[in-house]
């Protein structure tokens, strides 16, 4: 979790990088990578140790996917287990790199009657997530990472705002889940100078964030 949480913090950082130096598009197709690590994160956080367990278990098997185990042995009896996995689900041999990378949603309890759960980001993690209300900006900025048109023609001004907006969501997020976690690990004292410190900067984030949303209100009626 602490790892994840550090990855995200990265890359909102890497965000405000690129939107102060001119690069708006390259930042919105950031944001969606972020949003990825939001949605694992959240959902690990939700389900807790089991689903924790299963996404351990197929980092595994990402690496033994891509020839990264220290011995033929080693990978052999993992694929193994990888094909044994993929057949009590029904699945066949070309879902395995799918498997690999979402197969740790089977984790979650029931996971399989979630209404339109499938193996993929958008219907299966970020579903799991409570999250799904972002699919069309998610799949507006895959359009952007993929070098479609929309990347060539598109109007700085307004993927400016766009990224803006859904990066002070994503980090509001972040931080629920880091003041949670650190709060619980500290002293008395230490809680009590975080939540001051809190106090203060998350009011003026919510301005400021405020005042953003307005903004593209504004401009998106005009």
């Amino acid at each position: 979790i602490v790892d994840i949480l550090q990855k995200g913090f990265s890359m909102a950082q890497c965000i405000v990088a690129l939107l102060t130096g001119g690069f708006e598009t390259e930042a919105f197709s950031t944001w969606r990578t972020l949003h990825e690590n939001e949605c694992i994160l959240l959902t690990l956080v939700r389900y807790g140790q089991p689903v924790i367990q299963e996404y351990l278990k197929h980092l595994r098997y990402a690496v033994a996917f891509r020839g990264g185990l220290s011995s033929k042995e080693e990978t052999d009896k993992v694929f193994e287990n990888i094909k044994g996995e993929m057949r009590a689900h029904d699945l066949k041999s070309k879902d395995m790199k799918r498997f690999i990378e979402y197969g740790w949603l089977y984790g979650i309890p029931d996971v399989e009657k979630m209404e339109g759960f499938k193996l993929n980001f958008r219907d299966g993690v970020e579903r799991a997530a409570n999250l799904r209300e972002y699919a069309k900006i998610y799949e507006m900025s895959s359009e952007i990472a993929h070098s479609s048109p929309l990347l060539i023609y598109s109007r700085k001004d307004y993927f400016y705002q766009v990224t803006v907006l859904n990066l002070y969501e994503s980090f509001f997020r972040l931080e629920k889940v880091f003041s949670s976690l650190y709060l619980s690990t500290v002293s008395a004292e230490e809680q009590a100078s975080y939540r001051r410190m809190q106090g203060l900067y998350r009011g003026e984030l919510f301005a400021c964030f405020s005042l953003a949303k307005r903004r593209f209100s504004e401009r998106s009626e005009q």
